[in-house]
C-alpha cells in the first residue's frame, strides 16, 4: 500500500484513486480476454465461414481489425495482412462487382442498415470464387463505421443456381416451342409458370398471368367445367379429357386437357402440370370432312341407285327379249325334231340335239346374268341377298362356301345394306380370281350396337402392305372407302400361305347419324 504524500496533501489521494481505478479496469480487461478470447477463437474456428469485423474510416480507407483464421481459405490472406488495410481484398474483387460492392457499403454506412452482398473474388490459389457477406454496422466515436458480420464461400451454391437457371431456360425454350398451352400451378391453383402460348391465347405477358388463379384467368363459366377435374388432380389422379371451354369474350374452344400431379417423396401433391391442346381447328376440319363424306356417300348411293336401276332394266331386257327369242328357238327346234323320223335324217337329229343342249346352257346363262344384275338387297333384304350370293359363288366356282349367322339380324336400310353386300361380293370375287382357296366361310353377327361380318378363306394369302405399295390393291382400297363412308371400319388380315380374313365392323349409330 502506497503511503500518502504529505507534501502534496489534498492532491495525492485523488491521483492515487484514479490510478487504482485504471489499473483495476486494465486488470479486469485482461481477465476478460483471458476468460473469453479462448472460447471465442474456438467458436470462430468451428464456423464454416469467416467471422470478422470491417472498418470504414472517415477518409475512405478500410481495414479488417479482426478476422477468424478461416479468412486465409476464403481470401488467401492471413488476418494480420488485412488488419490495418483491406486494400488487398478490394484489389482482387471482380471489376464488374467492385463498384456495386463499394456502393452497397456506403449505403449501409449512411443509413446504418444491415449490409448483405454477393460478389466474385479472384483467389490467389483457387481462381474465381463467389463470396457472400452479411453484417451490421456500428458508428464509432471518431466517425468510422465498424461492421461485425460473417463471410462465406457460396461458389457451389452459385454454380447450382447457374445450372438451375440454364435448365429453366432450356425448359422455357422447350415449352415455348410447343404449340400447346403448358403451365404449372401450385396447390392453391395459382399459376407459377406459363409458356408463350398463354400469351397468345389470353393476350397478356406471361409475367402478368403468373401469380393469378385459374379461376380468375379463365372466368366463372370455364371454371365450373374444369374445377371438378382439378380437384381430382389435387388428390393425385392423372387426368386427360376433351371439353368445350367458353372464354370471357363469349367465344368457345374445343380443347384436350391433361393434368399431371407433381407428387413429392412423401406422396403429397405439391402442384399440377397442365397441358391444353386447342382442338378447335381440328374439330372444324373433322366436321367438314364428315360433311364431305356425307355428300360423297349420298353421291355414291345415288350412283348405286342409278346403276341398280340400269341393271334391273338390262335384266328385264335380257330376261324378256332374249328369253323369248330363246324360247321361240326351242319351240322351233322341237317342231323340227318331231318331223324328222326318217333314217337319212339321223345326222340332222344329232345336230338338233346339240343345239338343244346349247339352248339349255344359253338359257341358264341368261337366267344367271339376269339374277346377278338385279339388286337382291333392295328386293329381298341383306340376309337373303348374302345367302344367294354364297349359293351363286359355290355353283360358279365349285368352292365350298358357308354362311353362318349369330344374333338377331335387324333390318338395315340402304345404302348401308348395299355397302355390306358389295364389300362381300368384292371379297368373293377376289377369292375366286386370286386365292386358289378350297373353302370360304362368311359369318354375320349382330347386336344392339353394331353389325359385324367376316369373310375368311384358306387360300394362298398375300402381303397387304406389298400389294398397296405396288398399286395392286385397288379393290381393297375401294372396299375400305365404302366402309369408311358408311361409318364403319374394314380390317384385312393375311400373310403368304395362311389365307385371308376380311372383317367389317359397322356401328348402327353410323347409319342413324348419316
Amino acid at each position: 500500500m502506497r503511503k500518502p504524500n504529505h507534501r502534496q496533501s489534498g492532491k495525492t489521494v485523488p491521483l492515487t484513486i484514479e490510478a487504482d481505478a485504471r489499473r483495476h479496469a486494465k486488470e479486469e480487461s485482461w481477465a476478460c480476454e483471458l476468460d473469453l478470447c479462448g472460447p471465442l477463437e474456438k467458436l470462430a474456428a468451428s464456423v464454416p465461414g469467416v467471422i470478422c469485423s470491417f472498418r470504414l474510416r472517415p477518409d475512405g480507407t478500410t481495414a479488417m481489425p479482426y478476422a477468424s483464421p478461416a479468412i486465409f481459405d476464403l481470401y488467401g490472406f492471413r488476418p494480420e495482412e488485412v488488419a490495418s488495410d483491406a486494400g488487398l481484398i478490394y484489389s482482387r474483387i471482380h471489376p464488374d462487382d467492385a463498384k456495386r460492392l463499394k456502393t452497397s457499403v456506403s449505403d449501409s454506412a449512411l443509413a446504418m442498415t444491415q449490409w448483405h452482398e454477393e460478389w466474385r473474388f479472384d483467389h490467389p490459389l483457387k481462381g474465381e470464387r463467389w463470396i457472400e457477406g452479411r453484417s451490421m454496422p456500428v458508428r464509432e466515436s471518431d466517425g468510422s463505421v465498424l461492421w461485425h458480420g460473417y463471410l462465406q464461400d457460396v461458389t457451389e451454391r452459385k454454380e447450382g443456381e447457374r445450372r438451375i437457371a440454364e435448365l429453366n431456360a432450356y425448359l422455357r425454350l422447350l415449352t415455348d416451342a410447343v404449340p400447346a398451352l403448358i403451365s404449372y400451378v401450385d396447390t392453391n391453383l395459382r399459376y407459377r409458370m406459363v409458356n408463350r402460348s398463354y400469351e397468345r391465347w389470353f393476350g397478356h405477358p406471361a409475367k402478368e398471368i403468373e401469380g393469378r388463379t385459374i379461376r380468375d384467368l379463365l372466368g366463372e363459366a370455364a371454371w365450373k367445367i374444369v374445377s371438378p377435374n382439378l380437384r381430382r388432380a389435387l388428390a393425385g389422379e392423372r387426368l386427360e379429357f376433351e371439353t368445350e371451354l367458353p372464354s370471357k369474350d363469349g367465344e368457345s374452344r374445343w380443347v384436350q386437357v391433361s393434368y399431371f400431379p407433381d407428387i413429392d417423396a412423401k406422396n403429397s401433391v405439391r402442384g399440377i402440370v397442365i397441358m391444353v391442346v386447342d382442338l378447335t381447328e381440328h374439330r372444324r376440319i373433322e366436321d367438314e370432312l364428315r360433311r364431305s363424306r356425307k355428300q360423297f356417300a349420298d353421291l355414291m348411293a345415288r350412283q348405286d341407285g342409278i346403276r341398280d336401276s340400269e341393271r334391273r332394266h338390262v335384266a328385264r331386257e335380257v330376261h324378256d327379249e332374249l328369253g323369248q327369242l330363246l324360247t321361240g328357238m326351242r319351240m322351233a327346234l322341237s317342231a323340227f325334231r318331231m318331223r324328222g323320223n326318217e333314217p337319212q335324217q339321223t345326222d340332222v337329229m344329232h345336230t338338233a340335239q346339240q343345239l338343244d343342249r346349247m339352248l339349255d346352257q344359253t338359257t341358264d346363262v341368261v337366267r344367271r346374268i339376269s339374277v346377278s344384275l338385279r339388286s337382291t338387297v333392295t328386293e329381298h333384304g341383306l340376309l337373303p341377298a348374302l345367302e344367294g350370293l354364297a349359293t351363286d359363288f359355290r355353283n360358279m366356282t365349285k368352292i365350298t362356301c358357308r354362311l353362318t349367322v349369330s344374333g338377331e339380324i335387324r333390318p338395315i336400310g340402304d345404302p348401308w345394306a348395299t355397302t355390306v353386300f358389295r364389300i362381300v361380293q368384292e371379297s368373293l370375287t377376289n377369292i375366286a380370281r386370286h386365292a386358289q382357296a378350297k373353302s370360304v366361310s362368311i359369318h354375320l353377327s349382330c347386336d344392339a350396337a353394331r353389325l359385324r361380318i367376316a369373310v375368311q378363306d384358306d387360300g394362298r394369302g398375300f402381303d397387304p402392305e406389298a400389294a398397296q405399295q405396288t398399286g395392286s390393291g385397288l379393290g381393297l382400297f375401294g372396299m375400305r372407302e365404302r366402309a369408311a363412308i358408311a361409318g364403319g371400319k374394314l380390317r384385312l388380315i393375311s400373310s403368304p400361305g395362311k389365307g385371308t380374313r376380311l372383317e367389317l365392323d359397322l356401328p348402327f349409330e353410323a347409319e342413324v347419324s348419316e
